[in-house]
């Protein structure tokens, strides 16, 4: 192959990838019904926190839900209250773990995140959990500490698992 042809091909390809990319970082965000007020998050931030939220807290059993306890709600007035590289941090990581062009390339998932159904959206979170790149197990553990210890550090859950609570101090 001449090398003017090669490097045709090369730049043809590269444009096709290109566009491709665009494509699939143009997918859109399942937004939620209703978002409350918030100060820290968009919609579209808060419908990818809701939704990772919602598969590493489910609820039922009598333990309640995320809603219940207005977990995102509360990530979002603690993250008001951390400086503004903090927030970005955490904004990005939401959008990357949504972006369908990272999915594709960390897991070979091209649909976004909010857009899977439950069972694919665990499996989404295993496969971050477990990966190679430590980028994305970060990212992963970084949600999953906020929301479980916003979750399990409500009083509501105590009685749930049969905690009565942290002692008494003082007094």
């Amino acid at each position: 192959m001449e090398r003017r042809r090669f490097l045709q091909l090369g730049l043809g390809g590269t444009v096709v990838l290109a566009i491709g990319g665009i494509g699939l970082g143009l997918r859109s965000t399942r937004l939620r019904p209703e978002t409350p007020d918030l100060k820290v998050f968009n919609a579209k931030e808060y419908a990818i926190l809701w939704a990772m939220a919602q598969r590493i807290c489910p609820g039922g059993n009598g333990l309640p839900t995320i809603d219940e306890l207005q977990i995102c709600q509360k990530l979002d007035a603690l993250f008001s209250r951390m400086a503004a590289r903090d927030q970005k941090d955490m904004k990005l990581a939401l959008n990357v773990f949504e972006n369908a062009v990272a999915g594709l390339v960390l897991e070979g998932r091209i649909t976004p995140f909010t857009q899977l159904d439950p069972e694919a959206q665990d499996q989404a979170l295993a496969r971050w959990r477990g990966s190679r790149l430590e980028t994305a197990r970060v990212i992963y553990r970084s949600v999953r500490d906020l929301v479980a210890g916003t979750y399990w550090g409500d009083p509501k859950c105590f009685a749930a698992v049969g905690y009565p609570g942290p002692p008494a101090l003082g007094g």
